[in-house]
């Protein structure tokens, strides 16, 4: 079987777990924008005569020509949809450097590329830089995690409809208890497996768990992990029962500083660290 992954890198990690299991099926992976890597629509458009059948992912937008609606009548029965996954709330701030607009290039905005930067720059913006390092660091500073994850998943939950792998219900259940996501659109290996069990269980392939003993096949399916927050706020907003990250003020005072950077306020990073 010949099978193409088309998508993001969450696509190209849940190929990687399907292929490590069944090394008999030739797999490609192609990108679907420029943001990710292996971007070309010419070889896409091969690939996609090529293989015996497509993963990728749904897209909502009605016109874009990938619309999940076109895509499933083009290639009616032999195509899986699996979902992108984008939760917010999970992090107080979360590194996300393909977001990152420069000032001075077209349609810049100053974003520092960090998720959650809106929360900040509105405070810094009424209470200043100084107070909002301070309320960081006290817990007074509200990073609405609860409404952020809420909103997030929900939205997870309705953009399944078109998909036919799940796995939203799985993160509703055990995001309290164990890391579900390395970041806002990184998901942890545990639900990279999960993906490709589904989609083995649909093409009636073998597949078990990769675990991390597997050292070089476990770090094929572990997504880049940036920086984030993990507070002992983010803790008890969403009532988890992992373990916040000891370096959380670090981090989220490097944050901090990148945004007030980005918004033009000079020697952001010397006046939070200082």
């Amino acid at each position: 079987m010949k099978i193409l992954f088309y998508g993001n890198c969450q696509t190209e990690a849940a190929m990687n777990a399907l292929a490590a299991r069944n090394p008999k099926i030739k797999c490609e992976y192609a990108g679907n924008s420029r943001r990710v890597i292996k971007y070309n629509p010419e070889r896409t458009t091969e690939l996609m005569e090529w293989c015996d059948h497509i993963v990728t992912q749904p897209v909502m937008n009605l016109e874009n020509p990938d619309h999940h609606d076109v895509l499933r009548a083009r290639f009616a029965g032999r195509i899986t949809f699996m979902p992108y996954l984008w939760l917010d709330g999970l992090y107080s701030l979360c590194g996300a450097p393909g977001a990152r607009v420069l000032k001075g290039t077209s349609g810049a905005k100053g974003h520092s590329g960090v998720i959650g930067e809106e929360i900040v720059i509105a405070h810094i913006k009424s209470n200043g830089l100084a107070q909002t390092v301070a309320d960081f660091r006290s817990g007074a500073l509200d990073f609405g995690h609860r409404k952020r994850f809420d909103d997030s998943l929900a939205e997870l939950e309705r953009r399944e409809e078109s998909a036919d792998i799940k796995v939203a219900a799985q993160i509703r259940n055990g995001y309290r208890d164990r890391v579900v996501m390395l970041t806002h659109n990184h998901p942890h290996p545990l639900i990279v497996n999960d993906i490709a069990q589904q989609i083995a269980d649909r093409l009636n392939l073998s597949f078990k768990p990769i675990l991390p003993d597997e050292y070089l096949r476990y770090s094929t399916i572990t997504l880049p992990e940036f920086g984030k927050v993990l507070s002992p706020y983010t803790i008890s907003d969403l009532g988890l029962k992992i373990p916040y990250d000891l370096q959380w003020l670090k981090i989220g005072r490097g944050f901090i500083a990148d945004i007030a950077s980005s918004m033009g306020i000079s020697g952001g990073r010397k006046r939070v660290e200082g």
